[in-house]
């Protein structure tokens, strides 16, 4: 529905324009609350269709309310109505001062209007403004904080990286004191087992004597001396890291453990000073005196100690 605009012609009444311009102002009054007033029922349809489920979703309610340009009509209507009436020649003085005073004050509300939008205007992009500053400092905090975090990682990373060599720098030390170390270790194991070997032979050759002896004096004087006999040769080298893998295969000894003692004859056997077992005995007589284990009457004896102190 489209204001209602009267148009005054040269020849009308100054009392009956002045008349129509209030009741034209006070139908703009009237309008615009009605205006309002749909307004409000708008919004409150629309907030319950909100809360409702709708049953065919193609259905849409589309209301446009444009009340500025409503008003902006109305008010444009009037001014010219007024305009028309200042161009009457008939119209006194009083009255074009009047008409001039509306005119005027229809134009004064028009750039209020106007200025309150731009304040309004203004006021949001400040809002923005502020709110665009606010995400910028938030933005470059973040990016500090990035840069610190970064900052942080490099030194870790250099940090586990000199770890790391230190690392590896003690393992290739380790290694090569291990290596230069071997050949000393081997020859005074080979020492012990050497000396070990001499101490079992001279043992073995006092024994072979003493049974001599006695084999002597028990058959008189009516048989001659018999002949010197050769002593029996050393027994073959047993090697004492054998015996102690061994050893450590059936935990008679620790398996880092290096310094131990072990003695082994036709009779019986000892580890740290404890008795093997029968099947202990029997398992390293086969291993480490097979000349016991013959028919021949030959005896030998092992023993081994080591000390890698």
């Amino acid at each position: 529905m489209g204001p209602l605009v009267q148009t005054f012609g040269p020849e009308a009444n100054l009392e009956q324009q002045n008349k129509m311009f209030k009741e034209q102002e006070k139908l703009f009054k009237q309008r615009d609350k009605l205006f309002q007033e749909q307004k409000q029922m708008f919004r409150l349809q629309n907030k319950q269709l909100n809360g409702l489920t709708l049953i065919r979703p193609d259905v849409n309610l589309n209301v446009d309310l444009d009340t500025d340009g409503i008003e902006r009509e109305a008010v444009e209507s009037a001014k010219r109505s007024l305009r028309q009436s200042l161009q009457s020649p008939t119209l006194s003085d009083d009255d074009r001062r009047a008409t001039e005073q509306a005119l005027a004050s229809l134009e004064n509300r028009r750039m209020s209007r106007n200025n309150n939008r731009a304040e309004s205007d203004a006021r949001r992009a400040d809002a923005n403004a502020r709110q665009a500053d606010s995400n910028a400092r938030r933005a470059d905090a973040n990016a500090r904080q990035a840069d610190v975090n970064a900052l942080r990682a490099d030194a870790n990373g250099r940090r586990a990286d000199a770890n790391a060599r230190r690392i590896d720098a003690e393992v290739r030390r380790r290694e090569a004191q291990e290596q230069d170390e071997e050949p000393a270790d081997d020859v005074r194991e080979r020492r012990r087992e050497l000396q070990a070997q001499i101490r079992d032979a001279q043992r073995e050759l006092a024994m072979l004597q003493r049974e001599e002896a006695m084999s002597g004096n028990a058959a008189g004087s009516a048989r001659g001396p018999r002949a010197p006999q050769t002593p029996p040769a050393p027994p073959a080298s047993t090697s004492s890291t054998k015996v102690r893998d061994e050893l450590r295969r059936d935990g008679l000894i620790g398996a880092t453990e290096k310094n131990f003692s072990f003695q082994l004859n036709d009779k019986g056997g000892r580890v740290n000073g404890r008795a093997l077992t029968p099947a202990q005995f029997e398992k390293y007589r086969r291993l480490f005196l097979p000349s016991a284990t013959g028919s021949g009457k030959s005896k030998s004896a092992i023993s081994i100690n080591v000390d890698e102190r």
